[in-house]
């Protein structure tokens, strides 16, 4: 008997009002019922997301550092103001500009590409200027509070908050108990329900992130032990597990078939299973052969 395959086409914003794009469900009208002599196996085929996520943004709240300035004395008639970038996908260009707008005139920052860092200039030597990061300790590349004599240059500049999108899918109970420890603090390996998971950092702001199963791959491919599907549950999250709560709408494309677990990869399982047995005869038939020598 041949096997059966079901293509599910699932547009995240077709979902329940009350639900987000970070947790909701799909609901099949026609569920799919695998008998006990029947698996079922589930593949990713595509997947495509507008990279639209803010980099610095609300959620996150990177967006606020202080500038001081103090008379010479460095003690003196202190002058604290609170720099605000407004959110937005930046790039270390943009940012730089921004911020110099921010700033006026006193303090100008500029980058250096060969290092990936900025440079932090003093053009008013009548005071002593300093920066407290605050939250923007990844986007300046300044761990604490730095004072600008003349120029200033900073560590690397880290623009992406997460490189990951996760696809997790807890409504599916996967044969091989996948393993991750993005969950666990410990790095304890614990069982997995990562349905697909792909780079978004080498992605351009408001390019499309897109995978493709192409060649017909298994990299997303899993068997479940699940005997009914009526239900499909997509949750994103990032490498830090957080939830992904401002992201684009995307598709995704899953392949589900349904087959004979007396198919070839059950028949290599078989294979093995009895060549085991044999092991374990051969092994019992010579112990027993020595106990009747001795």
């Amino acid at each position: 008997m041949s096997n059966k395959k079901f293509n599910i086409f699932i547009n995240s914003k077709n979902r329940d009002k009350n639900e987000n794009i970070y947790d909701f469900n799909i609901y099949l009208k026609n569920q799919i019922f695998a008998n006990k002599n029947e698996g079922i196996n589930i593949n990713v085929m595509s997947f495509s997301m507008l990279n639209s996520m803010y980099n610095v943004n609300s959620i996150t709240k990177n967006n606020t550092f202080t500038i001081r300035r103090t008379d010479l004395d460095g003690i003196s008639n202190v002058i604290d103001t609170l720099i605000t970038i407004p959110f937005g996908n930046y790039s270390v260009i943009t940012l730089r500009d921004t911020i110099n707008s921010l700033l006026v005139s006193n303090i100008s920052l500029s980058y250096n590409i060969p290092t990936n860092t900025y440079t932090f200039s003093n053009n008013n030597l009548s005071y002593r200027w300093f920066i407290i990061p605050l939250n923007c300790t990844k986007l300046l590349g300044l761990s604490t509070t730095i004072e600008i004599t003349s120029n200033y240059t900073g560590t690397y500049v880290n623009m992406v908050n997460y490189e990951q999108i996760i696809l997790r899918c807890p409504s599916l109970n996967f044969e091989y108990l996948n393993q991750d420890n993005i969950r666990d603090k410990d790095n304890n390996l614990n069982i997995s329900d990562i349905l697909f998971t792909i780079n978004k950092a080498d992605t351009e702001p408001y390019r499309t992130i897109s995978y493709k199963n192409e060649d017909a791959g298994t990299s997303y491919s899993y068997n479940i032990t699940n005997n009914n599907i009526s239900v499909i549950n997509l949750q994103l999250f990032n490498e830090n597990d957080e939830k992904i709560l401002d992201s684009s709408n995307y598709l995704l494309e899953l392949q589900i078939t349904v087959f004979h677990k007396s198919d070839s990869i059950f028949q290599e399982l078989g294979i093995q299973s009895l060549s085991l047995l044999d092991d374990i005869y051969f092994t019992l038939l010579n112990i027993l052969f020595k106990k009747k020598i001795m």
